[in-house]
Order: structure tokens, then sequence, then C-alpha cells
């Protein structure tokens, strides 16, 4: 079952599935003194439920969720900053996490595609800007990959998944063609090791403090799906997309601008002079 703050969420997220509609009263059995002379170990029960279902059942915490492994907790990056506050000329990459199915009676809660943007400061801090996040066929995820690398533009480096085997190759390199056809750098990356490995320099950065958010109305979806991660539920598109971008930033070395001094542009003096030939 999901749940949206919206209906507009909703049709972003489920366009195709009609929601339903509920009011929530906010009550726990405290508020219903009957129901507690008439079952007095029902309060014992609920006090005996696991962490979560406790908060819930018990306490009204609605906002309670279960904590897997421990891999990313929404704390570690601090409050959510203003674009105005990301450095400026910082090297950035937007790198994707590629789906191509839409949701139907047989596979309801497909992958979605993410496409995570982020840039890194000169101290190795990484500010991750903005996430695309949405379901298509695979015509309309690599048009959508291509308008948001104009809206990116040339100077944003553009990381795509390239799976195993013969398939995985020849989407990557698809995409990677029509990319390359528009101006645009992209650069491909395995997915051999497991999604846990991959995903521990991300998360190690963030404990640390070296990764800050931008804020966005993805920010929640963005920590969700990462605090959830390890807990064998839920999707892991945002998880495979901040591992590439990390790998992307922090890996990948820029290439320092310089000019040459104007003072050392002349003829250099200690130059050896071409002589000519006697014959």
């Amino acid at each position: 079952m999901e749940f949206e703050q919206s209906l507009e969420d909703w049709n972003n997220n489920y366009p195709s599935v009609t929601p339903m509609t509920f009011c929530f009263i906010n009550a726990t059995c405290k508020d219903n003194p009957k129901l507690l002379e008439m079952e007095p170990d029902y309060l014992s029960k609920l006090e005996n439920l696991p962490r979560v279902e406790c908060d819930r059942l018990l306490h009204g915490n609605w906002y309670a969720r279960e904590e897997a492994a421990g891999y990313w907790k929404r704390e570690w990056c601090g409050d959510p900053i203003s674009l105005y506050q990301v450095p400026k000329g910082c090297r950035s990459a937007r790198s994707w996490d590629m789906a191509a199915t839409l949701p139907s009676e047989i596979y309801p809660d497909p992958d979605f595609t993410v496409g995570l943007k982020g840039c890194i400061d000169g101290e190795g801090t990484v500010y991750i800007t903005d996430m695309k996040r949405f379901r298509d066929r695979p015509a309309g995820v690599i048009e959508k990959l291509l308008d948001t690398a104009k809206e990116d533009g040339h100077d944003c480096t553009i990381t795509i998944p390239r799976d195993p085997g013969a398939a995985g190759k020849s989407a990557a390199d698809n995409v990677s063609s029509k990319c390359f056809e528009r101006g645009y750098a992209c650069r491909q990356k395995q997915t051999q090791t497991g999604k846990d490995k991959r995903f521990e320099p991300a998360a190690a950065l963030a404990e640390n403090g070296m990764i800050k958010i931008v804020k966005g109305d993805w920010n929640k979806q963005f920590h969700d799906e990462l605090e959830a991660f390890g807990s064998g539920r839920g999707h892991d598109d945002v998880v495979d997309a901040v591992s590439d971008l990390v790998q992307e930033l922090c890996q990948r070395r820029a290439i320092p601008s310089f000019s040459c001094p104007s003072g050392l542009t002349g003829n250099n003096p200690f130059s050896i002079q071409p002589q000519g030939a006697n014959f």
C-alpha cells in the first residue's frame, strides 16, 4: 500500500492508478476507556509489540519507521541548504539508474528511473542539487534523459549503468551514442559489484558530514529510500544513482585550467636556434 501527501504527488508517481481517499482521526486506546475495561490486557499487548508497531498503535506515531542496516541517516547531511549556498565553479555530474517499465496488474510497483545531479568542491564535499524520478517506457526514458541533459548543460557529465551481458552493453551504447550526438559527455558505469559495496563510499561521506542536500520537494523520497536500504523492502534506484554519482565526482580528477604568464610568451633566450648547413 502506498501513501502520498497530495493528489498531485499521487498523480505524478502513479498516473494510471485511481487513489482511495480517507479521513484520519488521531486516537489511541487511552481515548477508548470502555475498550480497556472490556479487555484489560489490551494495553499490555500493545506495549509488547515491536518498536515501530508499538509507536504507531500505542502512541499514535505514524511517522515511525523501521531502521535497516543503518547505511544512511538523514541527519548526517544536516539541514537542507539553498542552491545559492553551493560553491560556484564546482565540477558537476548527473548519474542515472535506468528502468523501463510502467505499473501494470502483473507488476504494480516496478522500479523508477532516477537521475541525481551533484557537484564537488575543492575540499571534497559533495552537494546533491537535484533528483529526477519517474517511470516510463524505454523511448520515454531516453527522451527525458536528453531533455534533462539540455537543462543541465554541456559542463555536466552524464553517467549511465552498464549491466552485464550483451543486452546491457547494447542498451548503454545506445544511450551513450545519443548523448554524444548532442555534445554531452557520457560515461558508462559497470554494475558488477554488490549494491552494498558500491554504496559504502557514499554512506561514509555522509556519515562524516561531507554530503550536503539542496532543499527540494524530492528530499523526503531521497532520504526515505536510502534509510530503508538493507531492509529487503522498497526500491533501491536512488541507492544506485547516488553510488555512481559519488564515484564519478570523487574518483575522477578534473584537469585544472591555467594560462601562461604574459612575460613568458616571448622568445626563449636560451633556445638553440637552428643553423644553416654548409655544403
